[in-house]
């Protein structure tokens, strides 16, 4: 199982407004407060300041207006792994996914659930694709560099580090 440090750390950067886009606002200049853009940043407004129900709750609204809003299903699946419900963030990052089969940050996503679920099997394998994706994806080495770690593959651990800090990974 990976080591609590080492979560908080993957959280922050699928959570944070972050280069990885995990959780991701969307630019709007529309006010309606019934908007999927609008809902969606409320959304993660709430989520920045550590109120990850309303925040889902927003998520959610923003899906019901816009079932292909695939923001929306991100930033959800990362406030669902806030709460611990990982089940929960797979099928969202799952349903981003099968909108968007080329988004590498989903795939990021759902393999910090699964590593977190202690699947770290399927997070090589979501890390993998990631990285297929954008081969600059200095998180995705990192975090697929600790699972490989649970997996006892040492030698690949060791290179996705070396990869990770190559590309800016801390």
């Amino acid at each position: 199982m990976i080591r609590i440090k080492q979560l908080v750390k993957i959280y922050s950067l699928v959570f944070a407004l972050s280069i990885t886009g995990g959780y991701k606002a969307i630019a709007s200049k529309s006010t309606d407060p019934d908007t999927t853009i609008t809902l969606n940043n409320k959304g993660v407004e709430h989520g920045n300041h550590g109120q990850y129900q309303k925040a889902i709750k927003d998520f959610s609204k923003a899906i019901d207006l816009n079932p292909n809003c695939i923001d929306a299903y991100k930033n959800r699946g990362s406030a669902y792994g806030w709460l611990k419900q990982y089940q929960k963030g797979i099928d969202d990052y799952t349903k981003a996914i099968s909108i968007s089969p080329q988004d590498a940050e989903a795939y990021y996503g759902r393999g910090v659930a699964y590593g977190n679920l202690g699947q770290h099997q399927k997070a090589v394998e979501d890390f993998s694709k990631a990285i297929s994706i954008n081969p600059n994806y200095a998180e995705a080495y990192h975090d697929r560099s600790l699972a490989y770690e649970q997996l006892e593959r040492h030698d690949l651990a060791q290179k996705d580090k070396a990869k990770a800090k190559e590309l800016g990974s801390q």
